[in-house]
């Protein structure tokens, strides 16, 4: 028999991110971070070419600074 405890849970969809007030708060940040830093600007998409996509990934920082 295995057994696993994990006292770190991570939360693995955007879902249960939603639902978590820090993980939300966390994501804000990181939204305004990338505006702040001009990270990508919103343009039309020209013609005969596909949008990329985007993923989030949702991970805790191991030992870091308060």
């Amino acid at each position: 028999t295995l057994f696993c405890l994990f006292a770190d849970y991570e939360l693995m969809s955007f879902q249960e991110v939603v639902g978590n007030k820090n993980w939300k708060n966390s994501t804000e940040e990181e939204i305004k971070a990338m505006k702040n830093n001009d990270t990508w600007e919103i343009v039309s998409l020209p013609k005969r070419h596909k949008a990329i996509g985007m993923t989030w990934v949702y991970k805790a920082k191991k030992n870091a600074e308060p």
